[in-house]
């Protein structure tokens, strides 16, 4: 089966780091996939270039056989929520929803229903007329999220999607990730190997800007996964 993300040498410099290093890697149909490291490793930076709001100084990303870069119609096959997504305070959760699906390249009455959808889907529906600002940070989380599936990608990144959220919304947002990955795959970086445990199908470990494992995973127990995480990184473990 073809891939929906393939990343391949994908390299990222900075001024005076080299933040991601010869990253190749893919993601098919139905995967949920951890993406571990320390602060530092690289995390962000990878999801940022996946997304296509940040430019490899080396290699590429494709999506669906389209480079991520070149091909706009490669960066709407994807969802990305940012750690602290850019939310924008002063809107309503629907102006913002309405916003964003706009800018995934939707419009006219494809506007109105993908975000009637996604608010039900999230479960927004209730806060839609409320000032992002006066949002607790789980409900932010929510709204973050939702843009993300707003235009229905096929693929879905996710940057510290759990914290903040209670043990209610923590369950619900694992209901959304196995949703998504019936319809394609998801990429979610996190500390928590609880969440890594009881979600994901496999886990990667960045160290260094470098990936150091690749494993299936088969209910391994998180306290597995903080021993993995530990050998691969050394004795700083989240």
């Amino acid at each position: 089966m073809t891939p929906l993300l393939t990343t391949e040498n994908l390299t990222r410099r900075f001024a005076s780091r080299l933040g991601v290093e010869a990253l190749s890697l893919s993601l098919g149909h139905g995967d949920i996939v951890g993406l571990a490291g320390l602060n530092g490793a690289g995390k962000s930076t990878t999801l940022a270039m996946m997304a296509g709001v940040l430019r490899p100084s080396l290699g590429q990303v494709l999506v669906g056989g389209r480079s991520i870069v070149r091909d706009r119609r490669a960066r709407r096959l994807v969802g990305f929520a940012p750690d602290r997504a850019p939310l924008y305070p002063e809107l309503t959760v629907r102006e913002y929803l309405d916003f964003s699906a706009r800018l995934h390249g939707l419009s006219g009455d494809d506007v109105e229903q993908a975000v009637r959808q996604v608010m039900e889907h999230t479960r927004l529906d209730g806060v839609q007329r409320r000032l992002i600002r006066t949002l607790s940070r789980g409900y932010q989380q929510r709204v973050g999220l939702a843009q993300a599936l707003v235009h229905h990608p096929e693929v879905l990144l996710l940057d510290e999607p759990t914290d903040g959220l209670d043990p209610q919304q923590t369950a619900h947002f694992r209901e959304l990730v196995r949703d998504q990955a019936d319809r394609g795959a998801v990429l979610l970086s996190t500390h928590q190997m609880d969440v890594i445990a009881g979600l994901c199908n496999r886990l990667l470990i960045l160290h260094d800007g470098r990936l150091v494992t690749d494993i299936a995973l088969d209910d391994e127990p998180a306290t597995r996964l903080q021993a993995l995480f530990a050998e691969a990184t050394g004795p700083e473990a989240p």
